[in-house]
């Protein structure tokens, strides 16, 4: 995917200038004072008003139309919105889900607004079954220029995967990895190219913890597994970073805000009844993704968490930085048990 594939999102770190009457200080103060809000940043109010508050560039249709993406989850929430908006701007779209009907109706409604899809059933609950997924799609594709994982969900009872690992770690941390790992050389031979993964606002609360992601502890919670699950992928983002970068393979992490989807309607039913008023459309939630599969890379570096198209701190709290030796060992974790 060369340069003169992606559109040009004009000046400045994120492709953005501020909307007129707004000197750049004045918007960074805004944005600034949004993201400490925590509500104001995550809410649908927070993505509107830094939509506001920035001249958000939008990628126009046929802009992605030699490039090959790859999304899982990608029949629900923010998935499906990510898969239809990219195919909708011209590129061919490798559906992934559990389910082979959900799958065969989302290509089926891309393909019948003539978008280009292709449906990939994979339970990521399995590790032979993510393994086997790559396999497939390494050999049917010569290149692949963006994989984004959009899979999630947040249990609210203590579940194991076939492989023996609790539910969320197992889908959301290991078979993300190994879905990378073995799609890199993929994803090496559509350089410059890139990974998006799809984390949450939760992670901020949490510092990495390896023990509770290999046995998370007694009584079962969750919503603190799912922190830690979205920590790790934060972590892991950088990680990745790292080792595919001189490899031409950029590796973005970002978190949507509060969005709407059945997924949290399931997994956090009382927070979904509260806060309705407050959540963001699937669209808004989708939006940092698709300007991160879309926009030009010599905009958006590596390694970085990203919400509503700007880089952010994954560190809200200093207490739950890692240090060095515990980012290294969550790697060498993950390549254990995905091997």
């Amino acid at each position: 995917m060369s340069g003169a594939d992606r559109a040009h999102l004009g000046p400045g770190r994120s492709g953005a200038s501020p909307r007129s009457g707004l000197t750049a200080l004045a918007a960074r103060v805004a944005d600034v004072a949004l993201e400490a809000s925590v509500v104001g940043s995550f809410s649908g109010f927070g993505y509107r008003a830094r939509q506001r508050i920035w001249d958000w560039p939008a990628a126009p249709a046929g802009s992605m139309d030699k490039v090959v993406v790859m999304v899982t989850g990608a029949t629900s929430g923010i998935g499906r919105t990510v898969a239809s908006a990219l195919a909708s701007a011209g590129a061919t779209v490798l559906v992934s889900g559990r389910s082979p009907d959900k799958v065969g109706s989302v290509v089926a409604e891309i393909t019948g607004a003539g978008g280009r899809a292709l449906g990939e059933v994979a339970d990521l609950a399995s590790l032979r079954a993510s393994r086997e997924m790559a396999l497939r799609v390494a050999a049917a594709h010569p290149r692949l220029d963006v994989l984004i994982h959009c899979a999630g969900g947040l249990g609210r009872s203590r579940q194991r995967s076939v492989d023996g690992y609790e539910l969320t770690v197992a889908t959301q941390v290991l078979a993300p990895f190994l879905i990378t790992r073995e799609l890199s050389a993929t994803l090496v031979a559509g350089a410059p190219s890139r990974v998006i993964t799809v984390t949450s606002g939760g992670a901020y609360a949490s510092r990495l913890s390896l023990a509770a992601l290999q046995s998370p502890p007694e009584p079962y919670r969750g919503a603190a597994v799912y922190s830690q699950a979205k920590r790790a992928q934060i972590v892991l983002a950088g990680e990745w970073g790292r080792h595919l970068a001189p490899l031409g393979v950029a590796v973005h992490v970002m978190h949507p805000g509060w969005v709407d989807t059945p997924g949290l309607v399931l997994g956090m039913p009382r927070f979904h009844r509260s806060m309705r008023p407050l959540l963001r459309t699937p669209q808004e939630g989708a939006d940092t993704v698709c300007w991160l599969a879309s926009a030009a890379p010599e905009l958006l570096g590596t390694g970085q968490l990203w919400a509503d198209r700007r880089p952010r701190s994954p560190y809200h709290l200093p207490r739950t930085r890692e240090a060095p030796a515990e980012r290294e060992a969550l790697w060498e974790w993950c390549e254990r048990q995905t091997h």
